[in-house]
């Protein structure tokens, strides 16, 4: 089993990937969209009544959700869990074929899904 992932600036964006991977013959169950503005957009609040809260408890999902997906690679699940914090969003195929991967990696950078590791050196010189 495989898994790709594509960045993408806005959950539209996100959302056409998703539907092109569909398009494309993958498996439904297999294509997730994650997205920070999906919480910001629903206004989550937790039973303690805080927004921040809120924020700190999906944020420390979503560094665990990378962290189980990269394993022992720190410094590439934080590359996509800062994306996450930033407002991009980012769409997880899992493949059940290993010969569907490089199909899934075209099919995402066609729907225009960013460099993750140029944008995170422009993070590093801002």
């Amino acid at each position: 089993m495989q898994t790709v992932v594509g960045v993408f600036d806005t959950v539209q964006e996100a959302e056409r990937a998703r539907e092109a991977l569909l398009d494309a013959g993958f498996d439904d169950g297999g294509v997730q969209v994650h997205s920070h503005s999906a919480l910001q957009d629903a206004g989550d609040v937790t039973d303690s009544g805080s927004r921040s809260d809120s924020h700190a408890g999906f944020m420390g999902s979503v560094g665990r959700f990378f962290s189980n997906l990269f394993g022992r690679d720190d410094e590439h699940a934080s590359h996509y869990s800062e994306a996450v914090r930033r407002g991009s969003s980012v769409v997880v195929v899992t493949l059940q074929d290993d010969s569907q991967v490089e199909t899934a990696r075209a099919t995402l950078a066609a729907a225009g899904a960013v460099d993750i590791d140029r944008r995170t050196e422009a993070w590093r010189q801002e």
